[in-house]
């Protein structure tokens, strides 16, 4: 088993209908961290999702059914009681929560999967699914040199990462706040969006947003920064149309990576 496959949560679905459990799996494949336990793979799950609106599952959660597996329950729907049970998602609910929930129930809990933190950090938020660029040896052509927007009120991390976009031929702008990048964004046309979650105005994540919905700017590249390692911040980033993930303090080795994938060399056309 590989290490990448070791680090999965693993949930056991209980009561869900075909269309929820499609939903349900579509969230923990974005997610990166999440998937539905499969007792080939793995002994035992590290959560069970109980949909306790259907009559037999919530049979199972009031008569307080022995759990072979130790591990917790998340109720959801109606209330029930059970000493069992974990937590509780009451109807009608954004499906997020569920992500959100996993969360909590998980940092509470004394076993492996809590220990797994430390690994989980540095792969929540690494660039995932990324598209391989063109072979270095047939660099794109472009009419103008192409530009970057970064959006990061912290000096430290702009700077750095103006470095090595500099060092590419790249021009680079550089606001400090998302009220600057909505005009920039509005008069000038950037390749390449470095978007900070935390900004002293905005939400970062709707400045991506923002972007990949304005005519004539979804083939920006947009990348997000952020301290948070929450799969549920992954899924929002996702969402808004985001293309990749950076971890601050940014580590020079995985900016290269990323930059490797959406940065392509180029060559300027010729009159």
């Amino acid at each position: 088993m590989s290490i990448a496959t070791e680090l999965f949560v693993d949930i056991t679905l209980i009561g869900f209908n075909d269309r929820e459990q499609t939903v349900i799996a579509s969230l923990f494949k974005v997610s990166g961290r999440y998937r539905e336990w499969q007792p080939a793979k793995k002994p035992r799950p590290d959560c069970i999702l109980v949909n306790v609106d259907d009559e037999e599952s919530r049979i199972w959660c009031d008569l307080e059914q022995i759990n072979p597996t130790g591990a917790p329950i998340i109720a959801i729907g109606a209330e029930v009681c059970g000493n069992s049970i974990a937590a509780h998602i009451k109807r009608p609910f954004h499906w997020v929560q569920i992500l959100e929930t996993l969360e909590i129930v998980l940092k509470q809990q004394r076993d492996p999967v809590r220990n797994h933190a430390a690994a989980f950090s540095t792969t929540l938020l690494a660039p995932a699914n990324l598209p391989d660029m063109p072979e270095r040896s047939a660099p794109k052509i472009f009419k103008t040199v192409p530009a970057v927007l970064i959006v990061n009120p912290n000096p430290k991390g702009w700077r750095y990462i103006t470095g090595e976009l500099s060092s590419r031929g790249y021009r680079v702008d550089h606001v400090s706040t998302g009220a600057a990048a909505v005009v920039l964004l509005a008069n000038f046309r950037y390749n390449l969006v470095f978007v900070e979650t935390e900004l002293p105005d905005e939400d970062g994540v709707g400045i991506c947003k923002l972007l990949k919905q304005a005519q004539g700017r979804r083939r920006t590249t947009a990348i997000v920064l952020s301290t948070s390692r929450k799969a549920v911040d992954r899924i929002r980033g996702s969402f808004a149309g985001c293309d990749a993930f950076i971890s601050t303090p940014i580590d020079p080795e995985e900016l290269s990576r990323t930059l490797n994938k959406l940065v392509p060399e180029y060559v300027l056309e010729e009159d």
